[in-house]
């Protein structure tokens, strides 16, 4: 407990303590918000310490204790000096988006959390664009109001690598346009309408993903109701 009392200096090490102490006490409030903000976090990679996340995982509705200082980091602002404005805004929106990843989990403030994804859509980093759209993708049909947007994705080329070393070697290259795609997928009928525009987009990019969007929907996309694009 002294050590999650401290400055956030050592943020794996904080993170480290308070799973060790949440899965020895769940009801531990303090404990619960400072694994929220461990994954808020974007200084460092929670996926150095996955008992982190599987913990957060396992608590359920315990979760809940953390729901005001993960709003709070919706609308998170970079802290870094003014020489490091790139890093500032890049942890800004990384912030805000496993802010809104966080609080889907617990299942409440959609609106909210829709709303945050569906601007982070819009922002200058390729990756937070990408798991946005995935994000949005997890939601559904409740999520169509993203449609129009994740719709001019469907062209975004800017490529992002998973996993590899810090120079992207044994990276796998990501397209947010390919995430897009398949968020409006998951989105379902509620999306059709958009889908059916963009097939006729000026872009080739557009009208193929558009297309892949709803042959991956099977057969809901052509029930009677939604046949003939």
């Amino acid at each position: 407990q002294k050590i999650l009392s401290r400055d956030a200096q050592y943020p794996v090490v904080r993170a480290m303590v308070a799973t060790a102490i949440v899965n020895i006490d769940p009801s531990d409030s303090a404990a619960i918000e400072m694994i929220a903000e461990a994954l808020q976090d974007f200084h460092w990679d929670a996926h150095e310490i996955p008992e982190t996340q599987q913990t957060w995982n396992k608590l359920g509705q315990k979760r809940s204790v953390a729901q005001e200082k993960l709003l709070a980091g919706l609308t998170a602002s970079g802290t870094e000096p003014d020489d490091d404005a790139y890093f500032r805004n890049v942890h800004e929106k990384e912030r805000r988006l496993r802010s809104a990843i966080l609080l889907n989990d617990l299942g409440t403030k959609q609106p909210e959390v829709i709303a945050a994804l569906i601007a982070l859509l819009g922002c200058d980093v390729c990756n937070v664009r990408g798991e946005a759209a995935d994000a949005l993708g997890t939601i559904g049909s409740a999520a169509s109001s993203a449609a129009p947007i994740l719709a001019t994705l469907l062209d975004d080329e800017e490529h992002y690598g998973i996993g590899g070393d810090f120079y992207g070697n044994g990276s796998v290259w990501h397209y947010p346009g390919d995430h897009a795609r398949d968020a409006l997928t998951e989105i379902g009928v509620p999306a059709l309408p958009t889908l059916r525009t963009a097939l006729k987009n000026n872009s080739r990019t557009i009208r193929r993903r558009a297309a892949e969007a709803i042959g991956n929907m099977g057969r809901a996309a052509c029930q009677p109701d939604h046949a003939a694009i």
